[in-house]
């Protein structure tokens, strides 16, 4: 409301009236604002964004402005210093005018603002902060989603018909619940290079990459020789093998924390042994995990803990939050578990400070520290640890380490391996049929020497390109609330939307992208593998700015 008199005014439940304006990836209301030619103007209002992780928006105030946190939980960045604040119910945020600040995190959140300055309320606030009013989006959205949905269910009838046969002996049709979505999961046929064939007979331009384990694409030539070559030795031989040797040895020289090593089925089975170890090795029983950390079908953190997550005694941290964790650690704790970026969780890197926290907590206190490098040891040729110069006491891995076949590995410090030495004072058992199967063995020893330094360069400067390019793109659509990011590094990235809509927005970019030819997983991953060229990148750029474009013409 504007005042044109000096009278008071109030308004009651002020967090429960409806946020009428879109900024900043969320919404507003301005309540009172001084009225037009006040010499020292305000305006007053409460302002609730959608949850954000790992934002990288740069908002520049024209006018200073103060939020008070009513409700929930941010992390902000100033970028001229690049120090990081986190914010909760009492505080108060001052962002005075000139300052570029990063709203990095939110959680839950709803502020009180004061800034200095006077508008008039209605459409003309509309126009100011130059979004797309919801009403308008929602409706491109369901117009959008709608047509690429019906062209993706006409386009696909064998897939749809197989799917429905799944769903008869199989739960949900399939064995791997990440695949699924409605209306039906499209059905690969085969795959080669960087493209995959569905049963319908299309290609298309595979940035999901196996969820990242298919680093080095589909059916590589050299993979292939080395399988052959196996099968004609033998395939289930029930003993150990001199190739079990090699890999650890080659594992061992890339790895600064492996100095001894054991080999699983996969990640979540290495980050489940890493912790059965750390419990072992300490005598204690406290696990530090992280808010939507990942570490396998047992070990998940998102807003609720799965239901499938193992029974340990486990304390949830505020990822990328250095305080809180330090707060929580003690000598109680055997080990704590952090991803070096989060990669169910949206792809959001971890600071260094934040790892040398953990590490510097985990020296004072004596526990484990565990970095599960499942997914990001393809960021760095000796792993993100060596990139930030910090180092666990133990590491997992897995994915593409297989060479394309069921991988995992945990290791770390000699002393806490000991403790599965058969004749070491624990005797910690870990068996497995296929722990050191054969295929394995040969293609991850063959995966040691085609994944380099160099294309390891490549394909991280083509992924930084690809985000750079969603990033510019979701700005240039949207200046004042882009609705649209990428988080991530390096050769993995997610695509975020944020707001009320976020949900049909992913749905709606995930069919579109499939429409176009390119397969994105439907939660917004995306993992390049070494196959993939700067023409796949622009491919994907250009189907992006064409999927925004589509959204803003149908908001007209």
């Amino acid at each position: 409301m504007s005042e044109e008199s000096a009278s008071l005014a109030i308004v009651r439940d002020v967090d429960a009236m409806p946020k009428i304006f879109t900024a900043m990836g969320g919404r507003f209301t301005d309540l009172f604002s001084s009225k037009v030619g006040d010499p020292s103007p305000l305006v007053v209002g409460s302002w609730a964004p959608a949850d954000i992780q790992g934002g990288t928006n740069v908002v520049a105030l024209e006018t200073s402005e103060i939020k008070f946190v009513t409700q929930g939980r941010s992390l902000w960045k100033d970028e001229s210093t690049g120090k990081t604040f986190s914010a909760g119910v009492g505080d108060a945020i001052w962002i005075p005018q000139g300052s570029r600040s990063i709203l990095v995190e939110a959680r839950d959140l709803v502020t009180f603002y004061v800034q200095a300055d006077a508008r008039v309320v209605g459409q003309k606030a509309i126009d100011q902060v130059g979004g797309i009013n919801e009403l308008q989006l929602k409706a491109a959205v369901e117009k959008l989603l709608g047509r690429v949905k019906e062209r993706f269910i006409s386009s696909n009838p064998k897939s749809q018909k197989l799917h429905q046969d799944a769903a008869a002996v199989l739960p949900g049709g399939n064995t791997r619940s990440v695949l699924y979505h409605e209306p039906f999961p499209m059905v690969l046929s085969s795959g080669m290079g960087c493209y995959v064939t569905s049963e319908d007979g299309r290609q298309y331009v595979d940035f999901v990459s196996e969820y990242t384990a298919c680093m080095l694409g589909h059916s590589h030539p050299e993979i292939a020789e080395v399988v052959q070559r196996t099968m004609e030795r033998g395939i289930n031989l029930g003993g150990t093998s001199k190739e079990e040797v090699t890999l650890a040895q080659l594992l061992a020289q890339r790895i600064p924390s492996f100095e001894k090593l054991r080999f699983c089925n996969s990640g979540t089975e290495a980050n489940t042994m890493a912790l059965t170890v750390a419990l072992n090795y300490t005598k204690r029983k406290k696990i530090l995990v992280f808010e939507n950390g990942y570490h396998g079908g047992f070990l998940g953190f998102g807003k609720t803990t799965l239901p499938t997550t193992l029974p340990f005694d486990l304390v949830l941290a505020r990822y990328n939050d250095t305080s809180h964790a330090q707060e929580l650690i003690d000598s109680s704790f055997a080990a704590i578990l952090v991803e070096p970026l989060q990669s169910v969780g949206g792809m959001i890197p971890a600071t260094r400070d934040f790892l040398q926290a953990l590490r510097d907590a985990a020296t004072r206190t004596g526990a484990v520290l565990v970095f599960d490098e499942v997914v990001t040891s393809r960021l760095h040729y000796n792993g993100l640890q060596s990139f930030h110069g910090v180092y666990p006491d133990m590491t997992t891995i897995g994915k593409f380490w297989g060479g394309g076949f069921s991988f995992g590995a945990f290791g770390g410090r000699g002393e806490i391996m000991e403790v599965l030495e058969p004749n070491g004072s624990a005797k910690l058992g870990h068996s497995g049929t296929f722990n050191n199967n054969v295929f394995s063995m040969n293609a991850g020893a063959k995966a040691c020497h085609l994944i380099t330094k160099d294309k390891i360069a490549e394909i991280n400067a083509l992924g930084d390109r690809l985000r750079e390019g969603i990033n510019a793109a979701g700005r240039h659509a949207c200046p004042a609330s882009p609705f649209m990011r990428a988080t991530g590094m390096g050769s993995v990235l997610n695509v975020h939307f944020d707001g009320p809509l976020a949900s049909d927005l992913g749905e709606a970019f995930f069919f579109f992208m499939l429409d176009r030819g390119i397969y994105v997983a439907r939660r917004g991953l995306i993992a390049l593998n070494i196959m993939h060229t700067e023409a796949h990148v622009k491919q994907a750029l250009h189907a992006v700015k064409d999927f925004l474009e589509s959204i803003i013409e149908l908001s007209d």
